[in-house]
């Protein structure tokens, strides 16, 4: 399994520096800064794709095809990402049995659409974070029987963000195990890593694993380690990132001292 880390200045001084252990860097797909990071490490694109909005018939497949080729991704990741503004008549947190079923038909119409495309091996769903009214994720994004469902019916991958898992959970009320469980583990593709705190009152991801982020993760490996998971190609540690958004989130000593004890946990899988 390889070890990759979100791209951003922090964490690639600390890369040009010997001081951090990586296999790839994770990177959005924008097309230029895929090219300019290609030149000093591999790279592992994170595509913005996202299915339930109607707006994945406009993507520009021949850009998708080109960074997946020339990073050698082997998955097209995707998002079930519908929400509110894409369905104005549909309650956020308390959708009807109705609504929920044609936001799931919706899903899978529209990943079956890139699984025609790519072939279902290559397609990974990922869970996305919902924060109920807090947010703007439809709670019918979320709802691990209605992702199961997705999976089985394009017979595509899941690709676990641990972070998103515990986010969701708590806003639908349940144990995040429990969450986790009801996924379709037996899919499992590629795994996401970071941790999760309060922020103005609301959980969010992206920042520094605290000892809980650190005991669930090793509970999900031990998972992997005994089998009951399949092993992921990646795991990717979701902390530090591009732009505004994350100009709080890439303090160095965060990523130089989680980094190397999350690459030790996960080769310590393949060893």
């Amino acid at each position: 399994m390889l070890f990759c880390i979100n791209y951003c200045k922090t964490a690639d001084a600390l890369f040009k520096n010997g001081a951090l252990a990586i296999d790839r860097y994770k990177c959005p797909d924008w097309p230029d800064l895929v090219h300019e990071v290609t030149q000093t490490c591999h790279v592992a694109v994170h595509f913005d794709l996202i299915a339930g909005n109607g707006h994945l018939a406009e993507t520009d497949w021949e850009v998708v095809d080109r960074l997946a080729a020339m990073t050698d991704t082997p998955y097209i990741n995707v998002h079930l990402g519908a929400m509110a503004s894409d369905y104005p008549s549909v309650s956020l947190d308390h959708p009807s049995s109705g609504d929920a079923l044609q936001i799931t038909k919706k899903y899978i119409t529209e990943v079956n659409e890139l699984a025609r495309r790519f072939g279902s091996h290559r397609v990974i769903v990922e869970n996305v974070p919902y924060t109920s009214t807090a947010g703007k994720i439809l709670r019918t994004s979320v709802e691990p029987e209605i992702i199961t469902c997705v999976i089985q019916e394009t017979d595509c991958g899941l690709l676990l963000d641990l972070a998103h898992a515990r986010i969701s959970a708590h806003y639908l009320g349940m144990p995040a195990w429990d969450y986790v469980m009801k996924l379709p583990l037996e899919r499992l593709k590629e795994l996401h890593i970071t941790g999760v705190q309060p922020v103005n009152g609301v959980l969010n991801d992206h920042l520094a694993l605290t000892e809980e982020d650190w005991a669930f993760l090793k509970r999900a490996l031990e998972m992997i380690r005994l089998g009951d998971w399949p092993l992921p190609w990646m795991a990717a540690f979701e902390y530090g990132g591009l732009g505004q958004v994350f100009a709080w989130r890439n303090e160095p000593s965060v990523i130089a001292n989680q980094a190397p004890k999350l690459y030790r946990m996960i080769k310590e899988l393949t060893d």
